[in-house]
C-alpha cells in the first residue's frame, strides 16, 4: 500500500496557529508520531526505535515552521520540548488578545463585496482562537 504525503502550510506567525496546530497534530498523527509529544511511547520500544520516532517528529515540525520561526525555537532539539515552546510562545499570544478576540466576535459584520462562505471562514477562525485559549462567552458578555 502506498503512503500519501501531506504537505502542512508552514507557520509564518502570520498565518493561524490554531489551524496549523490541528493540521501539524493530524500530520503527525496519520505518521504515528503524535505519542511522542503526549509522552505516551509504549515502554516496549527499543531504545533505537524510540530515538527514530523522536527524530521524525522533530524534523516533521522543524519542516513545517518557516525560517523565522525556527530561528526563535532552534534551540529545542526534542520534539516535545519544541512542541511545548511553539504552544507557550503562540497561544499565549492569543491570550494576550483574549479582550481584542471578544471584540472581533463583537463587531464582526459581513463585509460588502464578501461571499457568505468567506465571512463564515472569518467567524470560524475567531471561535476557533477562542476555543485555543479557553476564551467562553458568558451571558453578561
Amino acid at each position: 500500500m502506498a503512503t500519501a504525503k501531506y504537505l502542512v502550510e508552514k507557520f509564518d506567525g502570520h498565518n493561524s496557529f490554531g489551524l496549523w496546530h490541528i493540521k501539524m497534530r493530524a500530520l503527525l498523527r496519520q505518521q504515528g508520531l503524535t505519542k511522542i509529544l503526549d509522552g505516551t511511547l509504549p515502554s516496549t520500544l527499543t531504545k533505537e526505535q524510540t530515538t527514530k520516532i523522536e527524530e521524525n517528529a522533530h524534523n516533521v515540525i522543524q519542516l513545517s515552521l518557516a525560517d523565522g520561526i525556527l530561528r526563535e525555537v532552534t534551540d529545542e532539539e526534542i520534539a516535545s520540548r519544541l512542541w511545548k515552546k511553539l504552544v507557550s510562545l503562540y497561544i499565549k499570544k492569543l491570550l494576550t488578545n483574549h479582550l481584542y478576540l471578544k471584540q472581533q466576535l463583537y463587531t464582526l459584520k459581513m463585509k460588502e463585496g464578501m461571499s457568505i462562505s468567506e465571512h463564515v471562514d472569518e467567524f470560524n477562525k475567531i471561535i476557533m482562537d477562542m476555543k485555543n485559549i479557553n476564551l467562553k462567552i458568558d451571558e453578561e458578555d
